[in-house]
């Protein structure tokens, strides 16, 4: 069955191909949608991101951060 999976500001989401399901970001607006594909495990996914990076690393835990977000989103996809 295919379902889409919708990613909100401060989230990100990792689908497999057998999972046959279509991740979105809809709404960016002034944020950025960033998904990242890996060919040969046929795994990705999308991070939803608000701002560039945490203040003084101090909010380690907020996916709304780049910074944050995206080495969370490849350190679970490797």
């Amino acid at each position: 069955m295919n379902s889409d999976i919708n990613v909100g500001i401060g989230e990100y989401s990792i689908v497999s191909n057998g999972e046959n399901k279509l991740l979105k970001a809809t709404g960016l607006g002034s944020c950025v949608g960033v998904f990242i594909y890996d060919k040969e495990r046929k795994i990705g996914g999308l991070a939803h991101i608000l701002l560039p990076r945490s203040p003084n690393h101090k909010d380690k835990k907020s996916l709304k951060y780049a910074d944050v977000a995206l080495n969370d989103l490849i350190n679970d996809l490797i």
